[in-house]
């Protein structure tokens, strides 16, 4: 794969083989944290950097369409994407099951050899993997959280995606911290809940533990502006998923709507993000999240076109 040329023989044939500023909470338990990111430093140079926002999706949007990585890699260049978070099953198709989770075993090495040039193909064509959703929670073995971190470096992401596991900092943080990794928690409704104990309660126990603060869903269920939640916890969340929805007191509320015609404040929150853009300890990752159906006539990667079209007339 030293050569690698954006086609898409070439790819099916290597795919198929392998709330306002609030004063800092005291439960606040620890500082920002500070891990290296190795290859996902941002590129302001990327096709989808906006005012500094990174602009991304990720590929559970492509739900619909083939799961290998090649064409994955060509639906967010079709779509002027320049960072996903990638879900494990495409990197899976690429890199196969080494059938073993011994680190040292010849396999495994394929295996991670093949997360590495995945990596690789992606970087080359303009396009960063900055997380690979491959869901570490407490109920995996220590062999097991070692083998997807291990695959976490490899790739080159910044991270690995999760739901919200108030033992998961506990468990899974210092198996993170050990790769230079984050544990990144993803958010449903659970915010709305009334027995919902706090984000910090997710990032306590680890700094390596970050939020993959999902706006929509937050607003959605909350009816909450997210802005305040990106105000308070702006240096412990790595990424931020995006989709426009209708409030909890709409007529139809909660609904995934087509971008610009739900409620969810959007446009105020990438114009927050830009306004801090330069700030080391905001974030910089913004994932286009494609929920609503497709409309008749069109496809996802059109529809997450259409997205990123949005994102780039707020940020212009």
């Amino acid at each position: 794969m030293s050569t690698l040329k954006l086609n898409r023989r070439t790819f099916l044939q290597t795919s198929a083989s392998a709330a306002a500023l609030l004063v800092v909470n005291p439960l606040r338990a620890m500082e920002a944290p500070k891990i290296s990111l190795t290859e996902t430093s941002i590129n302001r140079k990327n096709m989808s950097n906006l005012r500094g926002v990174q602009i991304g999706t990720i590929t559970y949007s492509y739900r619909d369409q083939s799961n290998r990585a090649g064409d994955l890699l060509l639906y967010a260049l079709a779509g002027g994407v320049g960072s996903v978070e990638l879900m494990a099953d495409g990197a899976e198709t690429f890199a196969g099951n080494p059938g073993t989770l011994d680190l040292n075993s010849a396999a495994v090495k394929r295996t991670l050899e093949k997360f590495r040039q995945l990596g690789k193909l992606f970087r080359q064509q303009g396009v960063d993997i900055h997380i690979l959703k491959y869901s570490p929670h407490p109920g995996m073995s220590r062999e097991q959280l070692e083998y997807v971190y291990s695959a976490c470096a490899a790739i080159g992401a910044a991270g690995l995606t999760t739901e919200m596991d108030v033992n998961g900092g506990k468990v899974v943080g210092p198996i993170a911290e050990k790769y230079g990794k984050y544990v990144i928690f993803h958010n449903h409704g659970q915010p709305s809940e009334a027995n919902f104990p706090g984000f910090d309660a997710y990032l306590r126990d680890s700094k390596a533990a970050m939020l993959n603060f999902d706006a929509g869903h937050y607003f959605g269920f909350t009816g909450n502006n997210p802005c305040d939640v990106i105000r308070e916890y702006h240096d412990r969340i790595f990424s931020i998923h995006m989709k426009d929805k209708t409030g909890p007191k709409h007529a139809r509320p909660n609904q995934n709507m087509p971008w610009g015609q739900g409620e969810t404040p959007i446009a105020e929150m990438l114009q927050l993000l830009a306004e801090n853009g330069k700030k080391q300890d905001w974030p910089k990752h913004v994932d286009i999240e494609l929920e609503y159906p497709v409309p008749e006539g069109s496809t996802p990667v059109e529809e997450v076109a259409k997205c990123m079209e949005y994102c780039r007339n707020v940020l212009k």
